[in-house]
């Protein structure tokens, strides 16, 4: 938006299948509902909240130019969704984990910044869910070691690398050197169940 610095949330809320599991789908959504709710109130005019599908969201907070004015912004959400739920006579505590990228910092172009954004969110699961973690450089170098890892075991040449993160069953690529696209590659890196904590 005009050129201005923001920033990518992905949200994921925390053991969702459990509501749906306990207290059925009408209830699953309803729950759904009231955390759309809060996030647009713990959100600003200029923020765009979005839900991606299932029990995930993405907002693009502008004016973020530094991880502190994030930080700001991601407490007030956690703070938000933390609140305690009443459905069906039953009281849920809801915790959601949060991945942030930032532009132009963790990419340029929006399939980086989602990538970025994912792979950070799967770090905040990592470390107990119920946060956020923002993305850095040293988790895009983390990232590109496995992938030359798995290239290397797979007995491909990669002169340029890039990261696939499999979500939902759909593939959302970042390109962290050289040109080449998700779909020139013949392989992707999918993290294993217990890097994504889900």
């Amino acid at each position: 938006r005009r050129g201005d610095a923001f920033a990518v949330l992905l949200l994921d809320m925390d053991r969702f299948k459990s509501v749906n599991d306990a207290l059925g789908h009408d209830a699953g959504d309803a729950f759904l509902q009231q955390v759309a709710d809060r996030l647009r109130s713990a959100t600003r005019e200029t923020d765009t909240v979005a839900r991606l599908g299932g029990d995930e969201f993405a907002v693009l907070a502008t004016g973020i130019s530094s991880p502190s004015d994030l930080g700001l912004i991601v407490e007030r959400i956690l703070a938000a969704i933390r609140k305690p739920i009443e459905l069906s006579g039953t009281r849920l505590n809801p915790t959601t984990s949060i991945g942030a990228a930032l532009y132009p910092i963790s990419g340029e172009d929006s399939d980086t910044l989602l990538a970025a954004a994912d792979a950070a969110m799967y770090v905040a699961k990592k470390e107990g869910r119920n946060g956020f973690h923002i993305h850095d450089a040293e988790l895009t170098r983390q990232i590109a070691q496995k992938l030359k890892a798995h290239a290397e075991k797979k007995g491909v040449t990669l002169p340029h690398f890039a990261v696939a993160w499999i979500l939902n069953n759909q593939a959302i690529s970042s390109v962290i050197a050289g040109p080449r696209t998700f779909e020139q590659l013949d392989f992707v890196y999918a993290p294993s169940a217990a890097e994504r904590r889900i």
